[in-house]
């Protein structure tokens, strides 16, 4: 059976004085894509399709800024360049139908080791370069002391704006000098899985070599 378009048809058959019906439903095939999931600290990437369409298809997206090497009828492979580090949709028509393929672009999260938030505006937040937006969903920063003791924890870390300041969650108090550890648990947008990092903290609340040294004296 060979019809012009895809839809749905009724089909007879015919036999021994009496007519028999069926309906059949003729659908597109969705077109079949491989991308990578994470481009770490590059802004291309290789786009490809797999389609039964005669015809191929066309590669697209919605988001501004973006350039493909062969966006035309008839590409199924193309290099994609954007302008920016986040994460992108992109689409390739064929046979009737869209497939959707997301590609996050960023670089790994980079970790600070010391604080120092003493208010001379240098190190006085705990900052987590990349830690995107576009590309993390969740995050949640958790700080303890030496005893195991939380002394800060904050939902959306990073991805609201905010940043940890050498306070405590409970009392709004400064920490004391001291190494402290954290649990940074994220969700990558681009990769669908839960990440978890952890390190420790060197805080100093002054650059004075004289406070620094009192290095034991932990907030609880």
């Amino acid at each position: 059976l060979t019809v012009s378009d895809y839809g749905i048809y009724e089909i007879g058959l015919t036999g021994c004085g009496n007519t028999a019906f069926a309906l059949i439903n003729i659908l597109p095939i969705e077109p079949a894509t491989i991308e990578p999931d994470f481009q770490n600290c590059i802004l291309t990437a290789t786009l490809i399709a797999f389609t039964d369409d005669p015809n191929n298809g066309t590669w697209s997206t919605n988001s501004p800024g973006v350039v493909f090497s062969d966006p035309g009828p008839g590409s199924t492979t193309t290099d994609v360049t954007v302008p920016d580090f986040g994460l992108y949709t992109f689409l390739y028509t064929a046979c009737g139908t869209v497939s959707q393929s997301t590609v996050g672009f960023e670089c790994p999260l980079n970790f600070p080791n010391t604080l120092t938030p003493n208010g001379d505006g240098n190190n006085d937040i705990f900052i987590i370069q990349n830690l995107n937006p576009g590309i993390y969903t969740e995050s949640i920063f958790t700080v303890y002391n030496r005893w195991g003791s939380i002394v800060y924890i904050g939902t959306q870390y990073g991805i609201n704006g905010e940043w940890w300041n050498g306070k405590t969650t409970y009392s709004d108090e400064k920490v004391t000098n001291g190494v402290y550890y954290y649990i940074l648990e994220v969700f990558n947008a681009a990769t669908g899985k839960k990440e978890e990092y952890s390190g420790e903290i060197h805080v100093f609340m002054s650059n004075s070599s004289s406070l620094n040294n009192n290095t034991d004296d932990e907030s609880e």
